[in-house]
């Protein structure tokens, strides 16, 4: 037939998700890297008090910061179009800690 000598893509099909960087250098930091494009609700809470001390509306590829540099028990949720995506808590155990 006309078709049996066709060749056929054999690559799997990859859904692209977007990824989270988040670090603590001089405050809590969360960037949100990828192509897939959405809206990202980020809030960053005092996981002692449950209190939003930051909260933004960011897209892929930027990024937001707290601007509070001291100790706080952080904890960050991320929501992708008002539902819940990640979440990160705060957890120091085993990492190295810059102190000034």
């Amino acid at each position: 037939m006309i078709y049996d000598n066709l060749k056929k893509n054999i690559n799997p099909i990859v859904n692209v998700e977007n990824k989270v960087v988040i670090h603590f250098v001089r405050g809590p930091f969360v960037e949100i890297q990828g192509p897939k494009i959405a809206e990202y609700k980020v809030e960053f809470i005092d996981n002692k008090t449950g209190r939003i001390v930051y909260s933004t509306t960011v897209g892929n590829n930027c990024w937001c910061k707290c601007s509070i540099e001291y100790f706080v028990d952080w904890k960050i949720n991320i929501y992708e179009n008002e539902k819940m995506w990640h979440q990160h808590l705060y957890n120091p155990k085993g990492k190295r800690i810059y102190i000034a």
